[in-house]
């Protein structure tokens, strides 16, 4: 995604923020991590369906928050 201005990248992260802070089972880990001009976002998981819906929990945020960026 190219980075429009400083706050871009923030307004994302902070869209992730409940899927990193919300693993009751602990079948994932989900890093994210802002360096320049690139949002990194790392998953770590015990199996495939765990890794799955780890992935589509951030990816949902992540493209409304581009959509809604690309509108203001």
């Amino acid at each position: 995604m190219e980075k429009k201005d400083d706050n871009q990248f923030k307004i994302i992260f902070d869209a992730i923020k409940p899927e990193r802070s919300s693993s009751s089972r602990k079948r994932s880990e989900t890093h994210v991590t802002i360096k320049k001009d690139m949002l990194s976002i790392n998953i770590r998981a015990e199996d495939l369906t765990a890794l799955r819906a780890s992935f589509n929990a951030c990816l949902k945020p992540v493209l409304l928050s581009k959509k809604l960026l690309e509108v203001f």
